[in-house]
């Protein structure tokens, strides 16, 4: 699905590493467990969410690129 996105495993890693990357929603109450939304950046302009869930279990949920359309300066939704 993140293929499909136009989003490779390495711009998850570098995402999730990137120093502007910040967790902007969290969702303790997940039916699938506690989780979390975070923006990082690849190539220090492109915008990725990557919904995970929390340690010790770590799972990748979905990620995506935030639509202007639907986030202001992709942290806060409109």
């Amino acid at each position: 699905m993140m293929e499909e996105r136009g989003i490779v495993s390495a711009e998850v890693e570098e995402a999730l590493s990137s120093d502007g990357a910040e967790v902007i929603e969290d969702y303790p109450d997940d039916m699938r467990g506690a989780s979390c939304l975070i923006l990082g950046w690849v190539s220090g302009r492109r915008p990725i969410h990557v919904h995970l869930s929390y340690p010790p279990r770590v799972k990748i949920i979905t990620v995506y690129q935030p639509s202007d359309d639907l986030w202001l300066d992709y942290k806060t939704r409109r």
